[in-house]
């Protein structure tokens, strides 16, 4: 059988385009200590440092790219703290992080239902 070529029309590219986003939210989840930085400032605002030793992080970069990387989707911000020595950054949830966490958590308590 002979296989011809459609073009896709505009209006089929835009319903694609939301299941590319999900699926680079996936993707960000999948990341190591995405989902742990999430459930850490669930609790309270955190400083880089504090975070980094909750995670047992030894590499600044991998934790640098996740907390932009949260940035990026308005899951975290982060705030200057000024201090004697300068300043400094605490990050918290957002209300889109927040929102998220709770997401899972009805996630996780339907699951325990079936």
């Amino acid at each position: 059988m002979k296989r011809t070529e459609e073009k896709i029309s505009s209006s089929e590219i835009y319903k694609i385009e939301p299941f590319l986003t999900i699926k680079e939210i996936s993707n960000l989840f999948s990341n190591k200590f995405t989902i742990e930085i999430l459930q850490y400032l669930n609790h309270d605002p955190m400083r880089y440092k504090e975070l980094k030793k909750l995670l047992n992080c030894d590499d600044d970069n991998t934790l640098s790219r996740r907390l932009r990387d949260l940035k990026k989707y308005n899951l975290i911000n982060n705030l200057p703290i000024y201090l004697n020595k300068g300043k400094i950054y605490e990050y918290s949830l957002t209300e889109k992080g927040l929102e998220l966490i709770n997401f899972f958590k009805i996630f996780i308590q339907d699951k325990g239902g079936k």
